[in-house]
């Protein structure tokens, strides 16, 4: 769990639309934009399945937060699959990260702090 957001937010920082691409290397020029965020999309699911596992047991409420958010970066992914110009994905990353990250951070002090 702790693994995936670094991996998560590495490779998309890595993917470029066509036109924005550089001589430097880049996962989109290597796999092509949808295949690099198919391949981001399929980290994160791994990454909040790993999540729901860990917080299952201390907030049902963090569970359905962390849902949430997933669901909005999926949506991310798709639209960023169907128009790469909408916007830079490494940016929508960032906030999922920090959402996702704050979530887990604050279920376990609630967990810590009010518990039994």
């Amino acid at each position: 769990t702790l693994y995936f957001p670094a991996l998560i937010w590495e490779i998309s920082r890595k993917i470029k639309a066509p036109e924005d691409e550089t001589e430097y290397v880049t996962y989109s020029k290597l796999f092509g934009y949808r295949r690099a965020t198919r391949f981001v999309l399929i980290l994160t699911i791994a990454d909040i399945l790993t999540n729901f596992v860990l917080v299952w047991h201390l907030s049902k409420l963090s569970v359905l937060a962390l849902l949430i958010n997933v669901i909005w970066m999926t949506w991310k992914f798709v639209q960023y699959m169907r128009d790469p110009h909408q916007f830079r994905l490494v940016e929508k990353v960032e906030r999922y990260t920090y959402i996702q990250e704050s979530i887990m951070l604050l279920t376990v002090a609630g967990y810590l702090a009010f518990a039994r």
